[in-house]
């Protein structure tokens, strides 16, 4: 059907009036964003202000898809899409939002166009575990791929068809490195999404119990990982401050803040569970912040176990050394015997950390002193795993 002769403004404006009667939340979050005409964007686009649209394509859509291309448009804004990308390739961030959010649609009965992705083995993970599955399957093609079938003159196809992008581009919503811009944006959407999930909540069914979870998730924002584990240390830590000791953090930013004197030997305790595979890309990043930790002071001593079943392995650190970790081990998982190790030769320690899956319930007897377990994995999983651990407290590492 082409509707080329209705205009596309008085189209979507109509789309939009529909989408607040019949889906509140989407309505009110799509008032909020300004129709403009954009020949250069193919389909539709948002950086969170503007709904960009190709009247061309406009025109080839019903009713009922352009409600649709709108919807799944809000859907990327709602779920912060266009401030989370950072320095994460653009395409594959936009399939990967595509298939965040198209399940959720589709169950809400919108008609999307065209022929939207959908994995059913994703759906429920956020954008950023979807993208690192993305890339690491795009990898794992490019290396399995004969080198003579390769592009000639330095192209860089995969040389498998990747699915088409749909509807609905997520733009950044400002450059990466303007951190005070994002906040900004971040901060306006959440207001937005509060008020359609007000509106939402005052038509019977205009909220389904997953949408409700997912705008939880945004507007109630979480601590990153990162902040939790630093608090964590940090609080296990008796210190004074002076400025004969500046931070090192700060200094080569130009900032001179007095740094930490401490009042004892500040010794911390990594475990990683070696059992089974380990997650290379998780286990780095939570490795670079052990590594700040120990680089501006923070942790005096840290001693770095390996262990599966048994302790396998151990290494220790001060902040002078450099720190690097190689795991060891592989066989099924138990914590009681790193807990035991722990008691009898690091008694002075004031924090364990455990790096791990947590696919284990041999959890053994509490330590002395108090434990954060760093987990990683499958994001879905989380609530039920730090459910049956008996102490400590629990982080999600992500792998992204």
């Amino acid at each position: 059907m082409n509707l080329s002769h209705i205009a596309p403004d008085r189209r979507i404006a109509k789309a939009r009036a529909q989408l607040l009667m019949t889906e509140p939340f989407f309505g009110c979050v799509a008032v909020h964003l300004e129709p403009r005409e954009s020949p250069d964007t193919k389909t539709t686009s948002t950086n969170g202000d503007a709904l960009f649209y190709n009247p061309d394509y406009i025109a080839t859509l019903d009713n009922e898809e352009l409600k649709g291309a709108i919807a799944q448009v809000v859907m990327h804004i709602a779920m912060q899409h266009h401030t989370r990308r950072g320095f994460r390739d653009a395409a594959r961030w936009n399939r990967a939002g595509d298939l965040a959010v198209n399940p959720e649609l589709i169950k809400r009965g919108f008609k999307l166009p065209g022929k939207p992705e959908i994995d059913p083995d994703l759906a429920g993970l956020s954008i950023e575990a979807i993208y690192a599955r993305l890339e690491q399957q795009d990898q794992q093609n490019q290396q399995q791929q004969a080198p003579q079938q390769r592009p000639q003159g330095g192209g860089n196809n995969s040389g498998n068809a990747k699915p088409q992008p749909g509807c609905g581009e997520v733009l950044d919503a400002a450059p990466s490195h303007d951190q005070a811009a994002m906040k900004a944006t971040e901060a306006k959407t959440q207001s937005v999404v509060r008020q359609a999930r007000m509106m939402a909540r005052k038509k019977e069914g205009g909220l389904s119990e997953d949408l409700e979870r997912l705008i939880e998730n945004m507007v109630e924002p979480k601590l990153d990982w990162r902040e939790i584990l630093r608090t964590f240390i940090d609080d296990r830590r008796q210190t004074d401050f002076a400025w004969t000791r500046p931070n090192r953090r700060f200094v080569p930013q130009g900032i001179y803040l007095p740094g930490q004197i401490p009042d004892g030997i500040s010794h911390v305790v990594l475990a990683v569970d070696t059992s089974g595979s380990i997650n290379n890309r998780a286990l780095e990043s939570f490795a670079s912040e052990i590594r700040s930790a120990l680089e501006d002071g923070s942790i005096d001593e840290l001693t770095v176990l390996y262990a599966d079943s048994q302790v396998k392995g151990h290494e220790k650190f001060n902040p002078n050394d450099d720190f690097d970790l190689t795991p060891v081990g592989g066989g099924g998982t138990a914590f009681a015997p790193t807990f035991e190790w722990i008691e009898e030769y690091a008694p002075d320690a004031i924090a364990v950390i455990y790096f791990t899956d947590l696919e284990s319930t041999r959890f053994g007897q509490e330590p002395a002193c108090p434990v954060l377990w760093a987990i990683w994995g499958d994001e879905r999983d989380f609530d039920r795993l730090v459910d049956r651990t008996p102490f400590g407290t629990a982080i999600f590492i992500e792998n992204s």
